[in-house]
């Protein structure tokens, strides 16, 4: 039996400077955007709360990032700290899934939000490995 056609979105973040990181101790995500590949939606936010917000208003889907080893990190730092927890299948609420490599590529992240809707967020550059103006 077929799945249904998951919805598909891409999705970037731009994060605060060097500079910023020396005063404050850390890189934060600073604005991010989601967009539907069919146009039904196109958001942006200020930080990685308002994005799992917009994540929790919609019904779940596929993400593509174009550098996920990069943004993929401040992904599983954010639901870290949110106490979400690893699991092979992710199928529980709050509960996550990757494959990483042992270079620590990130291919995958599997996110299950507290609602149930499950994301799977991956990495566009493993499927065309060049830059995107």
């Amino acid at each position: 039996m077929r799945r249904p056609k998951q919805k598909t979105y891409c999705a970037d973040f731009e994060t605060t400077s060097y500079e910023q990181y020396v005063a404050e101790g850390q890189t934060k995500v600073y604005l991010w955007k989601l967009m539907g590949v069919d146009n039904d939606i196109d958001s942006i936010g200020i930080n990685m709360e308002s994005f799992f917000s917009q994540l929790s208003q919609l019904d779940g889907g596929i993400i593509y990032f174009h550098n996920l080893s990069f943004d993929g990190e401040f992904i599983l730092w954010y639901i870290l700290e949110e106490g979400y927890e690893y699991e092979d299948e992710c199928k529980r609420p709050r509960t996550f899934s990757s494959i990483i490599d042992e270079t620590g590529s990130i291919y995958e992240i599997k996110i299950c939000l507290d609602n149930d809707k499950i994301w799977e967020i991956h990495c566009s550059y493993k499927l065309f490995p060049k830059s995107i103006k």
